[in-house]
């Protein structure tokens, strides 16, 4: 049995690089995702070609949302809050980063055991 099939999992900071990570190795572990980021992207184009060609065939389906916004900003998080309220219940979030003015990390949170989950086998 695969602990993450069926649920979903909300992924902040999406398109950096653990988020990428993150994005094939759930997909692959059968999530569905919630993405966000201050911008939209590509998602094949973003993982690049290895990664993109191991996510599964149905992958588009797995997207429940992409949602464009800024968390160090209250209006950012406010746009996410509400986004995520109209798409259903979440899971997990798994990662989840806001940059200061200076662009600094100001807050980290990366749940344990979703890496736990990910990093076994039988996951």
């Amino acid at each position: 049995m695969n602990y993450y099939a069926g649920k979903t999992v909300l992924i902040t900071g999406a398109y950096g690089g653990f988020g990428r990570q993150f994005i094939a190795q759930l997909m692959g572990h059968g999530a569905s995702l919630i993405l966000s980021d201050i911008a939209v992207r590509d998602i094949a184009g973003t993982l690049g070609p290895e990664p993109a060609k191991k996510l599964p065939a149905d992958w588009k389906k797995k997207i429940i949302a992409e949602i464009p916004a800024d968390l160090s900003t209250a209006d950012g998080r406010q746009k996410l809050y509400d986004q995520c309220r109209k798409t259903g219940f979440i899971s997990t979030t798994l990662f989840f980063i806001v940059w200061n003015k200076d662009n600094l990390p100001s807050c980290i949170v990366i749940l344990i055991s979703t890496i736990l989950h990910l990093s076994h086998k039988n996951a």
